[in-house]
């Protein structure tokens, strides 16, 4: 007998200008646990600020290590935003919508 395939998770953008408060939206979405989301943490080359912590706002690595992720494909999209960079890693988006979860996560405009 074989077993049914697992369904897919689904992938969700909220899209907006900066400071326009699409954290706020993901926070408020992820609390309602009948969603099943998985908030996306996206990676940067900027230092953490006050309060952050790494896995958890972002991913923070070095210049040098953000430079090897774009070149190596594990980003699905970057870009450079004033003098730092963000990218949305392709591990473990991928991964979660794989395992069934829909994954939540926000892009900048521009």
């Amino acid at each position: 007998m074989q077993r049914k395939p697992k369904k897919k998770g689904t992938f969700f953008l909220v899209v907006g200008p900066s400071r326009v408060g699409k954290d706020t939206i993901i926070k408020q979405l992820v609390r309602r646990k009948s969603l099943n989301l998985q908030s996306l943490v996206t990676m940067t080359d900027r230092k953490p600020r006050p309060g952050e912590r790494h896995n958890r706002e972002y991913f923070f690595v070095t210049p040098q290590q953000f430079t090897k992720n774009t070149k190596n494909g594990t980003l699905v999209e970057w870009t450079q935003t004033h003098v730092n960079r963000y990218g949305t890693p392709r591990q473990p988006l991928f991964q979660w919508i794989d395992d069934g979860y829909n994954v939540i996560g926000d892009i900048d405009v521009k």
